[in-house]
């Protein structure tokens, strides 16, 4: 017999609520000392006569039960955990172009770096901003990396994909349970931000994703070609009669992204 299977029984039998059975089934009962088999440690316990015969028999102390139920309980907790790793590194491998997970840390700029690694879980997002090939998606899958390793949540989408979605949600009549899930991402990541056609739909909508986010605490990596201001500038040549929301989504980045400039190129090591 395992020890999960003993245990169990174990458990069945300490968890019987003696009093109810007292009531309903027997009219005496006991108190007894057992001998603890995994610690040898005695200790009292009580029995009630049922069937003919007392019960329970108790094989393990109070702490070693206690024991082997939080080893047990840790157990199903790690092997939880192996799985939904594994489905990140399935995710991971899938969604990573294989140019990005191949790429030498060495040679990508370090300041910026270290800056994106040695970011913690906080409601305060980062913006990965500058000129084409300094490095930001390459750091990018390499944080994402470090998050698959630790079992930590993300997601992650192209901008142009993003906005190919929602237009795509409005006609399935999805929108607003893709807007929820978007909302709720542990970690939600948005790559190339502003090379998508900056339509008024889709100023409104990302607006609405940075600004749900920011009040859910919900933190969400931007990588672009432009800083916060550029960006907002670029929705607003678009959308010229969408001048508040794209002044709103300028102050959005400016108050809960934490900005990470890129001025050089990826073989670079200085910024």
């Amino acid at each position: 017999m395992t020890e999960k299977l003993v245990l169990e029984r174990s458990i069945t039998m300490t968890d019987s609520d003696p009093q109810k059975l007292v009531s309903d089934f027997v009219q005496e009962s006991r108190t007894m000392q057992f001998t603890c088999e995994n610690t040898g440690v005695s200790f009292e316990a009580e029995q009630i006569m049922f069937g003919g015969g007392w019960f329970p028999h108790y094989r393990f102390s109070p702490e070693e039960t206690d024991r082997l139920i939080a080893l047990e309980r840790q157990k199903e907790s790690n092997e939880r955990r192996d799985k939904w790793v594994n489905i990140q590194k399935r995710r991971y491998e899938k969604q990573c172009p294989k140019i990005m997970g191949d790429t030498d840390p060495e040679r990508l700029p370090q300041l910026q770096y270290r800056q994106v690694m040695d970011w913690s879980y906080q409601a305060k997002g980062m913006i990965l901003h500058g000129v084409t090939g300094a490095g930001k998606t390459r750091i990018m899958w390499a944080k994402i990396r470090q998050w698959v390793s630790s079992g930590s949540g993300w997601s992650y989408y192209q901008s142009r994909k993003l906005q190919d979605m929602l237009l795509k949600s409005v006609f399935d009549k999805t929108h607003d349970d893709l807007m929820y899930q978007l909302t709720n991402h542990r970690v939600l990541i948005i790559d190339d931000l502003g090379k998508e056609k900056a339509g008024d739909k889709w100023v409104t909508d990302i607006f609405d994703i940075v600004d749900r986010r920011c009040e859910a605490e919900k933190p969400t990596f931007i990588t672009t070609n432009y800083n916060g201001q550029k960006l907002a500038q670029k929705y607003l040549k678009a959308n010229p009669e969408n001048d508040e929301t794209c002044e709103a989504l300028l102050r959005r980045l400016r108050e809960f992204y934490i900005s990470v400039p890129f001025k050089v190129g990826i073989n670079n090591e200085k910024s």
